[in-house]
């Protein structure tokens, strides 16, 4: 059993032993101004530009596992030394639920830099993903397709695609610093500043 499998399945044993639901929180956009919910979680997700002490204060205080995705203005190596399990790029199957996700934003600068990523990078990714229970990102999907190329906040059209097509059960992303929570066909979309509580 691998890391991420043992993570889970500590998860998914300890959502057995009590209800039919799990209490899950995600984070998004600190920038330096981080509060702790006083609450209990089955499962913590980090969608990225949240401080990197943050990040490990929030590792030490929350007893829960826990997955993540980096910002665009994030270290590379922002969970090194952590227990966050990085999502970027990576599809995690175990027994009732399967996880995705996907790092930064869309490239805005000249130059670009970590954290920053084309269209046709995140298409080679969702192109082939199955629909998965929870997706998290940095960015959001694009759904203003008006919005100049250049905006960082523009989104990803391959992650409207994949909503569309694929219909995830929830999917998060951060980066836009708005709270909000709509449906899109099946799929809760969750716009998470700076923090959410759902219940899954």
């Amino acid at each position: 059993m691998t890391r991420i499998e043992k993570i889970l399945h500590s998860a998914i044993e300890e959502k057995k032993k009590g209800c039919d639901t799990m209490k899950l929180l995600f984070f998004s956009d600190s920038h330096g101004r981080f509060h702790l919910p006083d609450t209990e979680v089955d499962a913590l997700f980090l969608l990225g530009d949240i401080d990197y002490y943050e990040l490990r204060h929030i590792d030490k205080e929350i007893n829960c596992p826990k997955f993540g995705v980096l910002g665009n203005h994030d270290g590379f190596d922002y969970f090194h030394g952590t227990s966050i399990v990085n999502l970027h790029e990576q599809l995690v199957s175990f027994q009732e639920i399967t996880l995705a996700g996907f790092q930064g934003c869309p490239v805005y600068k000249r130059n670009k830099s970590f954290g920053q990523h084309t269209e046709e990078e995140v298409y080679s990714f969702t192109a082939t993903l199955p629909p998965v229970d929870i997706f998290i990102s940095h960015a959001n999907p694009q759904l203003n397709p008006s919005v100049d190329n250049e905006n960082p906040h523009r989104g990803f059209l391959s992650f409207t695609e994949y909503i569309e097509t694929k219909q995830p059960k929830i999917f998060a992303h951060g980066h836009l610093h708005e709270s909000d929570v709509v449906s899109i066909g099946n799929t809760s979309l969750l716009s998470v500043y700076p923090h959410t509580l759902f219940t899954y």
